[in-house]
């Protein structure tokens, strides 16, 4: 018996999936093309036709019946369908669009709201300018531009006369209206000053606000940059050539250049003082003094090393130029012989050797020059030279070896370096 069951449950015919329903998605106008309708919609056996009703807010009442719709892109199944030509209504306005859908199976979906036709009047605005950078002497623009409409009816563009321009300078918080001609076009005057600009740069803007059936239009913005005059920074210090300790007096002047009157200086106006080592290397920050009436400062300072003080102004006004000043300096680091000494072995030969010491800074190498002057001679003659004093606890130690002088002084010598150390002479020894 179970398996009679089974063969005739077998036999029955299988139930096939029904077909879905058609569906409405949205209906709305093309962009750009404000009076085409556009309607999306799907069935599984395909969309026959399309009846689309555009419907007044204001009355409820249908001011049109749309029935020539084509497909524009996709499939029957699932596509877009649009009118081929633009709507023909009797006024601009925004009205409700509800749709039915009719399949090729005979599926139906009764007519419900499914977007919005916006039959309004596309505007499109421009902004230019007669100059895009402003100076000390001229902080405006001259904004011009022009505003038209595309009509939703005809596709026509024709200029927007009497439309409120508002023109702006961004951050500046400064704005005014201007109001189009018979041709669209309007101009303004713009005030770009030091307020206007952030990181150096300010913007201009124009915006049209949504008028009646005229839809918002926003301008490309305009980019406005500033040509600054100069300023300059002149500095000095009081000593150009020290040694390590030694204080000096770092001065100067702060000056920018004025458009009618030439180089003028900045008063009351707070500076930065850095110390370099190197053009990438400034690894100390010195003081902030502030310039007098006459733009001068001066400040104290005692430097370890040899290298600059630069000098920094950052102008908080984008119509003057930020400065940097530069003084050189040379540091010369301690050095000294602490002991040398001379004396003649059994062979003649004069053995001389010491000591060097540095502070801090050490060169290498470290050359020493042993010099000779014979008895009764002025001129010095450099006999010998350790090529480089090496550590040997206590100090750098050099000597050298000299035959065949005659009874005369002796003495070491070492050259220095030119930004870093003196030349330095030791103690003077008599040998017989």
């Amino acid at each position: 018996m179970a398996v009679l069951t089974a063969l005739a449950l077998t036999g029955l015919p299988a139930v096939a999936n029904a077909a879905a329903e058609p569906a409405v998605d949205w209906a709305n106008s093309v962009t750009g093309d404000l009076g085409t309708l556009q309607v999306a919609a799907r069935a599984d056996a395909g969309i026959d036709s399309l009846r689309a009703y555009i419907v007044s807010y204001a009355t409820g009442q249908d001011v049109a019946v749309v029935d020539d719709l084509t497909l524009h892109s996709g499939t029957t199944t699932n596509g877009v369908w649009r009118t081929p030509q633009p709507l023909q209504l009797d006024q601009l306005g925004s009205y409700r669009v509800d749709v039915e859908a009719t399949d090729t199976a005979g599926g139906f979906a009764p007519r419900r709201q499914a977007g919005r036709l916006t039959y309004l009047v596309d505007t499109e605005l421009t902004l230019t300018a007669d100059t895009t950078t402003v100076t000390y002497s001229r902080r405006t623009i001259r904004a011009s531009g022009v505003l038209t409409g595309r009509w939703p009816d005809t596709r026509e563009v024709k200029p927007v006369v009497g439309g409120t321009i508002s023109v702006s300078n961004g951050w500046g918080g400064w704005s005014t209206n201007a109001t189009t001609s018979a041709d669209g076009s309007y101009g303004t005057t713009v005030e770009v000053d030091n307020s206007a600009f952030y990181e150096g740069m300010a913007f201009v803007d124009a915006t049209y606000a949504s008028e009646g059936p005229y839809l918002r239009a926003t301008a490309d913005t305009l980019q406005v940059t500033a040509t600054p005059v100069k300023s300059r920074i002149t500095a000095q210090v009081s000593e150009r050539r020290i040694d390590r300790g030694a204080s000096v007096v770092l001065s100067g002047q702060l000056t920018w250049r004025s458009p009618e009157l030439g180089w003028q200086p900045l008063a009351d106006t707070g500076l930065g003082v850095g110390f370099c080592v190197t053009e990438d290397y400034c690894p100390t920050s010195v003081g902030y003094p502030t310039t007098d009436a006459e733009g001068r400062f001066e400040l104290t300072v005692t430097p370890w090393e040899t290298g600059f003080y630069r000098i920094g102004y950052g102008s908080p006004d984008v119509f003057v130029s930020d400065a940097v000043g530069q003084a050189d300096i040379v540091v010369y680091q301690p050095v000294e012989f602490t002991d040398f000494t001379a004396a003649r072995d059994p062979s003649g030969a004069v053995n001389a050797s010491g000591h060097l010491q540095f502070d801090g800074h050490t060169p290498w190498p470290i050359p020493v020059q042993v010099q000779f002057r014979a008895a009764g001679t002025k001129a010095w003659t450099t006999v010998a030279t350790a090529p480089n004093a090496e550590w040997d606890g206590t100090g750098y130690f050099f000597s050298a070896t000299v035959a065949d002088r005659s009874a005369g002084e002796w003495r070491a010598f070492y050259e220095g370096q030119e930004k870093q150390f003196r030349p330095t002479y030791s103690t003077t020894v008599l040998v017989s």
